[in-house]
């Protein structure tokens, strides 16, 4: 049977078949009784006819309240289930996100990571620069000190 089978409905229905057909039969009995007897056999009948269809709409307004209790209960819980389901998705979500953040970070492709990395290889770079700048100037001093001394030593 689907899950979503409501057993309420077919208890109502045949709530209100059984009374339909009580009421059916005890008017033909009614009528029966009322041909072959006397008035007040005839009151009494219709008195019970009357008692049988107040139980019986009392029980159909019985079995109606029930299954709306019922279905209002599974409204709520519908609802509360999906508000659950709802900040789960969220969780996981957010779970997924911060894996995918450490599995950059352990790769090393995390942006920030990869950003220091960047401006350390430009430090390099520019320090690189400048070394060979003054390597440059230190061998023209040197160049200039070694003329100077040649000078000096010929004086």
């Amino acid at each position: 049977m689907p899950d979503n089978f409501d057993f309420t409905i077919i208890s109502a229905t045949l709530g209100i078949c059984i009374a339909v057909f009580t009421v059916v039969g005890s008017v033909v009995l009614a009528i029966s009784t009322w041909r072959n007897s006397n008035n007040k056999i005839k009151d009494e009948t219709i008195a019970d006819l009357k008692t049988a269809l107040e139980v019986k709409t009392e029980e159909v307004t019985r079995l109606n309240a029930e299954k709306t209790t019922l279905i209002t209960s599974h409204q709520a819980q519908l609802t509360q289930l999906q508000k659950e389901l709802s900040e789960l998705k969220g969780a996981f979500a957010e779970q997924s996100k911060r894996l995918e953040e450490y599995k950059e970070l352990l790769t090393g492709k995390d942006p920030k990571t990869l950003d220091m990395l960047t401006c350390i290889k430009t430090g390099i770079d520019k320090l690189n620069a400048h070394q060979v700048v003054q390597e440059g100037n230190a061998k023209e001093v040197k160049d200039t000190l070694a003329k100077k001394k040649k000078v000096l030593v010929q004086i």
